[in-house]
């Protein structure tokens, strides 16, 4: 349906106003009319003939999804506060560190740093500890900055420890030397995968423990759909 409401005139070109309402046309011509005149058209229509467009919140589909999603977060939200608070707390008496300054019996420094949530230093701790302990000896090298280790002997290690000494002089022979200053992308790796066994280690001693099941992945993932059902809706 198209209406016009206006007639004007432009150079020596008089324009028709047409307007249609269902199958009544109306014509209208305007003529004689100078610059910047026009003529002005009403018509009247049935009451119902034009339907305004819904604007509620329930016209559209989507504003309910979003908040429904939205909801659905939400609760998933209060659920990981509820489970932090309940199953997932922390022991009695953590975040409290009582200061010891020797490692407990039975726990390497890879082992404490892991509970600490420090394995990235503990690797380099360990190292130290090999050399104040006599099992290596640390070498400057030409330059700043360049450090060797020689294997002096493999006594008094736990198996864990071992397995680090074995991975930096393969065959563990004492006077071996490491130079620690070159890449090696094995080794590397080997150090890597002997953290992560260190991982399960203090979980099978008890040191540390999951927590939660497959909750928390599920959490996440709901998070993550929900957030962007919201948005998108």
């Amino acid at each position: 349906m198209t209406i016009a409401t206006d007639v004007f005139v432009h150079g020596a070109q008089t324009y028709v106003i047409t307007c249609e309402q269902v199958d009544v046309t109306l014509d209208v011509t305007a003529g004689a009319l100078g610059p910047a005149e026009g003529r002005t058209l009403s018509v009247g229509f049935e009451p119902g003939t034009f339907v305004p467009r819904d604007q509620s919140f329930t016209a559209n589909p989507f504003p309910g999804i979003g908040l429904a999603a939205a909801l659905i977060g939400l609760l998933g939200a209060g659920l990981a506060v509820a489970s932090r608070a309940t199953r997932w707390r922390n022991a009695p008496g953590r975040p409290t560190v009582v200061a010891e300054y020797l490692r407990p019996q039975g726990v390497n420094l890879l082992m404490a740093g892991n509970v600490m949530r420090t394995s990235a230093k503990a690797m380099t701790a360990q190292l130290l500890s090999f050399a104040v302990r006599g099992n290596v000896r640390v070498l400057e090298g030409e330059g700043t900055k360049h450090y060797l280790l020689e294997l002096l002997h493999t006594r008094d290690l736990d198996p864990a420890e071992q397995a680090v000494l074995r991975l930096l002089f393969p065959g563990l022979h004492a006077g071996t030397s490491r130079d620690l200053k070159t890449k090696d992308t094995k080794l590397g790796a080997g150090l890597a995968k002997q953290l992560q066994a260190v991982t399960e280690q203090v979980l099978t001693d008890g040191l540390r423990e999951r927590k939660g099941g497959r909750l928390p992945r599920w959490l996440l993932v709901g998070a993550v759909l929900t957030g962007i059902l919201t948005l998108v809706g």
